[in-house]
């Protein structure tokens, strides 16, 4: 019964002093890092459109070397232009921050 009992205060002491150390980083303000996520997410989303970017250019080399009809091309053409668009639109926003 008493090594049972030293486990448990032993136990409870081990926990209570990793909680203790764990207070500072959990009671940290984060006003800060609202904007630093949103500059991740805006960044985030500016690597995804050139991807997007790469797979619509990829598409339209393969439509132009299987001769494809002229509005296939025109709307990969569309496609491209759209995303160039949305590529400068967040490069806008991310330098405004």
């Amino acid at each position: 019964m008493n090594a049972k009992i030293k486990t448990m205060v032993f136990g409870s002491l081990i926990a209570g002093s990793l909680l203790i150390a764990a207070g500072p980083a959990m009671g940290h303000d984060y006003r800060g890092w609202s904007e630093r996520d949103r500059r991740w997410s805006r960044r985030a989303e500016l690597r995804s459109d050139y991807r997007e970017l790469a797979r619509a250019r990829h598409k339209l080399e393969y439509d132009r070397a299987r001769h494809a009809p002229r509005w296939i091309i025109a709307q990969d053409l569309a496609r491209i232009r759209q995303i160039e668009n949305e590529i400068r639109a967040d490069r806008r926003a991310l330098n405004r921050y």
